[in-house]
């Protein structure tokens, strides 16, 4: 996957069984620390969250983008679009 610029934004590697294969692009890179959880909603008053999931990070820049697949050498290239989340 690379932005606009032509600059690899994610780059995965999957087993490559033969048939229909399913992949999910991770928006978050690598490194940091994610989000954390959300406080309970209980009467009392909830927790505080989580401290996030050490494996993740950096969060792919809203934009265009353009998702590249290689199958023994062939290579199909598609536009995609990550919108900002609401």
């Amino acid at each position: 996957m690379a932005d606009s610029a032509g600059a690899v934004a994610r780059q995965l590697t999957t087993d490559g069984k033969q048939g229909l294969n399913r992949t999910v692009i991770p928006f978050v890179a690598p490194g940091g620390r994610g989000r954390g959880g959300g406080g309970g909603g209980t009467p009392a008053g909830g927790g505080r969250g989580g401290a996030g999931n050490p494996s993740t990070g950096v969060a792919i820049t809203p934009g265009r983008y353009t998702v590249t697949l290689d199958v023994a050498g062939t290579q199909i290239s598609k536009p995609a679009v990550v919108r900002p989340r609401r």
